[in-house]
């Protein structure tokens, strides 16, 4: 259950007054992320061709990066997995 919406306080912001603010932010924010996204997909384009697999991919999780893996779960890339960062990274060896 939602809690009802009470008269404003002096120093209380309304929804509308929050939004208005958050806008321009927004914005920016959308705008950076379409610039990363077409710049991912550009150099996963890359890694495509030079690898020669088209179905791999780098794996996002809550906008986060975490490895390389491929798009669909088939005989061929039921072997070969998720290279995780941590393995990419030089962390760990496999």
């Amino acid at each position: 259950m939602f809690a009802k919406e009470t008269t404003e306080q002096p120093n209380q912001k309304s929804n509308e007054d929050w939004i208005k603010q958050l806008k321009p932010f927004w914005k920016e924010f959308r705008k950076l992320q379409t610039e990363f996204n077409k710049t991912v997909m550009s150099l996963e384009l890359k890694m495509k061709n030079e690898i020669g697999d088209s179905d791999i991919e780098f794996a996002f999780a809550d906008g986060e990066c975490f490895g390389i893996g491929f798009g669909s779960f088939n005989e061929k890339n039921k072997t070969i997995g998720l290279f995780h960062d941590t393995y990419l990274e030089g962390e760990y060896s496999p």
